[in-house]
Formats: structure tokens, C-alpha cells, sequence
């Protein structure tokens, strides 16, 4: 170290430049360590029809890594939710509150690797359908309808007229 004394008797230490770039060096290596490979986030578009296209998800099938974040975001002035259909067994259901406005996202993270099917509850019928893939799908879990999720069309969904109260 150097040492220089002012001209009121104080003293200056001076690192060496060596010194402190190997510290800058380390800290960097350090802190690369410390936080691996950070998850990613990825859009989904929720996509109303027009006059030359259907009601859709954008992109229809995702390949993203346990970890990784999905944010669906309404692209238009109509209302979207996205609810999961089948997942792989041990993950949870999930599913949106409805979008009305543009602009409008939901995210969720997924952290079980498997196959999740999913669709938009009000257009599932027009094809308003998407896949998302997490992990390496050929040894997950084989995925399983989720619970609680039925259709119209489904005998224990439709509502019974003939009781009476």
C-alpha cells in the first residue's frame, strides 16, 4: 500500500489497482454462483376472433422450463379468462379471473414438469385452446383432467329444473 501525507498532516491510503480489480473480479464470480440460472417469463396472448382469424392463444403451445413464469395477457376489448383442463397429477389447479380489458394479465408459475392443457371457459367451444409444455414432458407425469372442472355438457353441471323448493 502507499501512503502519501497531505499537506495539513493527514494521511491518504492508496490501494493498489490490482487489488481492487481482483476484488470487483471476485465479487462478480461470487455472485454468479450465488444465484443460478434466474427463471424466465413468458406472454401468452389471449386473441378474440376477427374476420379472418379464430379466437386463440398466442402462441397455442409453450415449451418453458419448472420455474418459469406464463403471463396471459388480453390483447383485446373482450373478456378471456384461462383456466387449466388436465395436468400433470401432483400439480394444482389453477385458474384466471376474467380479463375485460385490454391490457389486462394473469401470470402463474409452474413448478411440477408436465403437460398442462388449458383453454379460455367462454370460447373453449371456438377453439380458444393452448398447451403449455414444462420440462421435459416424455418423463413427467402423466397428466390427468384437474379437479372441480366441468363443462356445460357434463351431467353433473347442468342444473336440475324438476326440483322444486
Amino acid at each position: 500500500m502507499e501512503y502519501k501525507k497531505t499537506t495539513n498532516n493527514n494521511f491518504i491510503v492508496r490501494a493498489p489497482r490490482l487489488t481492487i480489480s481482483f476484488c470487483l473480479s471476485l465479487t462478480v464470480i461470487m455472485a454468479s454462483f450465488a444465484n443460478p440460472a434466474s427463471a424466465r417469463e413468458y406472454t401468452v396472448e389471449m386473441l378474440s376472433a376477427t374476420s379472418t382469424t379464430k379466437y386463440r392463444f398466442e402462441p397455442k403451445v409453450l415449451k418453458i422450463e419448472p420455474g418459469d413464469t406464463v403471463v396471459w395477457v388480453n390483447a383485446q376489448n373482450e373478456p378471456h379468462d384461462v383456466m387449466a383442463e388436465a395436468a400433470p397429477e401432483g400439480a394444482e389447479n389453477w385458474k384466471s379471473p376474467y380479463l375485460t380489458k385490454k391490457g389486462q394479465s394473469w401470470s402463474y408459475t409452474f413448478t411440477v414438469s408436465g403437460t398442462y392443457d388449458y383453454h379460455c371457459h367462454p370460447h373453449e367451444g371456438l377453439g380458444m385452446v393452448g398447451k403449455i409444455i414444462v420440462g421435459d414432458a416424455s418423463t413427467a407425469a402423466q397428466s390427468v383432467p384437474v379437479e372441480g372442472h366441468h363443462h356445460a355438457t357434463e351431467p353433473d353441471a347442468t342444473p336440475n329444473h324438476d326440483q322444486h323448493h
